[in-house]
């Protein structure tokens, strides 16, 4: 999220401003600007519109006024705006909470690499800071020497996380927390809608604990290959009781 808002946000401010900065610092509405950073804002002509919209204004440019071209990179400046407004109003980027999700890519083999600790991880989630940082450097020093891991993510903390005698317990604890966040907004949509599914009107006083084994027996049941259940009738009227 944090990329898409810089790369809004870029449509309109000075690209060198926006990547250096971070994002709750941006100065993206119009309110911001002050003397200090007005600097950073590109001149209306050079408001990022594509390349199909620059074609058809220089088709216009004879036709239409400068006012007019005008106007309408304000609206279109207005709109990148908007959108900047609407992503920090969902996701408060100076919040601590969503700063540490913002340290998350070192689950990824490419970015451990170059991660330095995750100490701030391990105090917002309590755990051992001293021997999440012992493990972490180790699991990062593998990496370095071996340093031809094609797994994706999941394969290569499997791989990690199973060495003999549980080498890095407290790391462990750190990725498999990380690993249950939802990873898109569609995956919280089907958590959601299976939640609706099974509490109905019926079944409306269903405890969290309940819930949660239902979603879980759910998740288990679709990696269930070649499973045949007997009709309960069948069942009941036979003679075989077990």
């Amino acid at each position: 999220m944090t990329t898409l808002f810089k790369t809004i946000t870029g449509f309109y401010l000075k690209e060198d401003y926006v990547e250096r900065t971070d994002p709750e610092f941006i100065a993206y509405t119009e309110e911001m600007q002050t003397p200090a950073n007005q600097e950073y804002w590109e001149p209306l002509r050079d408001v990022e519109l594509g390349p199909t919209a620059l074609s058809e204004l220089q088709l216009l440019s004879t036709k239409a006024s400068a006012q007019k071209i005008d106007e309408f990179r304000q609206i279109c400046r207005k709109f990148y705006i908007t959108l900047a407004s609407q992503i920090m109003l969902r996701f408060p980027f100076n919040d601590p909470q969503v700063k540490i999700m913002g340290k998350f890519s070192f689950i990824d083999p490419y970015f451990l690499k170059s991660t330095r600790n995750i100490t701030d991880i391990a105090t917002v989630l309590q755990i051992d800071v001293e021997a999440v940082h012992s493990e972490f450097k180790a699991v990062r020093m593998i990496v370095k020497v071996a340093n031809n891991y094609q797994d994706d993510v999941s394969g290569f903390w499997k791989k990690i996380l199973k060495f003999e005698d549980n080498e890095y317990p407290f790391l462990s604890t750190i990725v498999e927390r990380i690993m249950v966040y939802p990873h898109s907004s569609a995956t919280v949509k089907r958590i959601f809608s299976s939640i609706n599914l099974n509490k109905t009107k019926t079944r409306n006083r269903l405890s969290v604990e309940m819930l949660a084994g239902l979603l879980h027996s759910k998740k288990l049941g679709t990696n269930l290959d070649d499973v045949n259940y007997e009709p309960m009738i069948k069942l009941m009227n036979s003679e075989n009781m077990y």
